[in-house]
């Protein structure tokens, strides 16, 4: 008999998550804003809100995310072990998280982390585990299905 994991979905509500609103239906600057999206999302989770994505953009043309609007920094890990057990220690805190991914179309594109799933070690987890919001349609995925975590592994976690 296989072993069972734990599992764990932080409570989000659609609607304000639909109100935030998803890349895919944006502007062309909007379509590059995935971490101010994924920040959006968090805060809505956190706050029950639905802030604008616009809010964490440096400037009204420039879409790097100031992630110090939001009350969340990032931090950079080693290697793919460490920052998917620093997602897993912010979901298990009950605290939505923001992860740098890799996908067939883009390089660069950040998630927010909600949940995990079949965890039968902390220590050895994979992308697999992990459930997140997907800013480019705002839809709730398994990492794994279209993204990887690589070469560069970055965590945005909140700092209030």
């Amino acid at each position: 008999m296989p072993a069972t994991g734990s599992n764990r979905t932080l409570t989000y509500n659609f609607v304000l998550i639909s109100a935030v609103g998803q890349q895919s239906n944006g502007t062309a600057l909007e379509k590059k804003a995935c971490a101010s999206y994924a920040l959006a999302y968090c805060n809505s989770i956190l706050y029950k809100t639905a802030p604008s994505p616009h809010t964490y953009w440096s400037n009204s043309t420039n879409v790097d995310c100031v992630w110090s609007k939001g009350g969340y920094a990032t931090n950079s890990y080693s290697n793919t072990t460490e920052v998917l057990k620093a997602a897993y220690d912010q979901v298990a805190a009950g605290i939505p998280c923001i992860l740098r991914v890799s996908g067939t179309t883009t390089s660069q594109h950040w998630v927010t982390v909600i949940g995990y799933k079949n965890v039968t070690n902390p220590d050895k987890l994979t992308a697999a585990n992990f459930l997140a919001l997907d800013p480019w349609n705002g839809s709730l995925i398994t990492v794994s299905d279209k993204y990887v975590v690589k070469d560069v592994y970055r965590l945005a976690y909140s700092t209030r």
